[in-house]
């Protein structure tokens, strides 16, 4: 029974738990009878895809073919395809197609492979769901249900005080069992590049499943190709190998693996783009290019005002050096301002200004 709690007489109490209660399983009923509703996902990708993009796409069926990896019991399953597409128009935005197999070799595999989250964000690009579906070890193929692919904005970071706009798309895949294998076809389309005119980006080769095939495209118009640096970081970066397209208009990299073993899973592992093996690829050249972008959106927050300067010469007037000056406002900050990261647009690398974030009491 619900009961509630406000700071009354005890009669009062009981009145309103009289009256709510009815009201409350009549709404509950209603309520049981509306469809749930979320955010629907689209699944119209750019004509571009269909024309350029899928018929580079690995067929699934010979995949699909292959007997059980050997560790993959061990594991829970396994990874048959990850394969990523990417696609960099002349002003460096990208169409990035992923596409992805799993197959289930135990019951913990089944539980990993019922639900998918891809990962987006809302305000800098669009995600595009150009197929999913559960494969049953008989050939059935089983199409994710419209009502169980949407959108969500979990905000998981939360509990650390850390908001941005990464949005998500779910999919729930029907009737996944051991054996079967579940497979997505997922577009995002950045709607313009992070910095004007530049490509950045990293590929990741590791896995927690064994991985049967590993494939990472890359193709970019020629101005841009001419300009683009590959740095690997760690071992077990493949080769890749590099063609000219449309007459030397475009360049288009390709790299390869098969056969990817499991790779070891700890609590509070570091993340593969500090230990690699992982491609970093940029066309800035250097640090320098990167300052004369991100200086011009950062100077607006060191301008303190007058007020908040006098602040500043108050906090400081012991310090006889600039370590003792910042290590008093480093005092002063960690006391008085708590942590709150509202990263959304470009707050994820812009810092607030230094008077809203001294106002509020709280900052990134």
């Amino acid at each position: 029974m619900l009961v509630v709690k406000m700071p009354l007489f005890a009669g009062m109490v009981l009145c309103v738990r009289i009256h709510v209660m009815p009201r409350l399983l009549l709404c509950l009923f209603f309520v049981s009878l509306s469809p749930c509703v979320a955010d629907p996902v689209s699944r119209s990708a750019p004509a571009f895809y269909a024309e350029k993009m899928k018929p580079l796409l690995t067929e699934a069926e010979p995949l699909l073919k292959l007997p059980p990896h050997r560790d993959a019991a061990e594991h829970g399953g396994e990874v048959l395809l990850r394969e990523e597409i990417v696609m960099v128009d002349e002003k460096a935005a990208a169409l990035r197609v992923s596409h992805n197999i799993y197959r289930a070799a135990a019951e913990s595999g089944v539980e990993a492979l019922s639900r998918d989250v891809e990962g987006f964000h809302r305000k800098r690009s669009r995600i595009h769901l150009a197929g999913a579906r559960t494969i049953q070890p008989d050939g059935r193929s089983l199409p994710v249900r419209d009502d169980a692919a949407f959108l969500q904005t979990p905000q998981r970071s939360a509990d650390s005080d850390l908001y941005d706009d990464q949005a998500e798309m779910v999919l729930i895949y029907p009737d996944v069992k051991k054996g079967s294998a579940t497979e997505n076809i997922v577009v995002r389309e950045e709607l313009e590049s992070r910095i004007p005119g530049e490509f950045t980006g990293l590929r990741g080769f590791a896995a927690g499943w064994p991985v049967r095939r590993d494939r990472f495209v890359l193709e970019m118009p020629r101005a841009l190709a001419e300009r683009l640096r590959l740095t690997n970081l760690g071992g077990g970066v493949p080769e890749p190998v590099r063609e000219e397209r449309d007459g030397g208009a475009r360049v288009r990299w390709t790299w390869e693996k098969q056969d990817v073993p499991a790779g070891r899973q700890e609590t509070g592992q570091v993340s593969v783009d500090q230990t690699g093996p992982v491609v970093f690829l940029t066309t800035l050249p250097d640090w320098e290019a990167f300052l004369k972008w991100y200086a011009p959106l950062a100077e607006k927050s060191m301008v303190l005002s007058d007020g908040l300067k006098s602040k500043v010469d108050e906090w400081t007037r012991d310090a006889k050096s600039p370590v003792e000056i910042t290590a008093a406002l480093l005092r002063k900050t960690a006391s008085d301002v708590r942590y709150v990261g509202l990263e959304f647009g470009s707050g994820d690398l812009v810092p607030r200004e230094a008077d809203a974030v001294w106002e509020n009491q709280y900052g990134d």
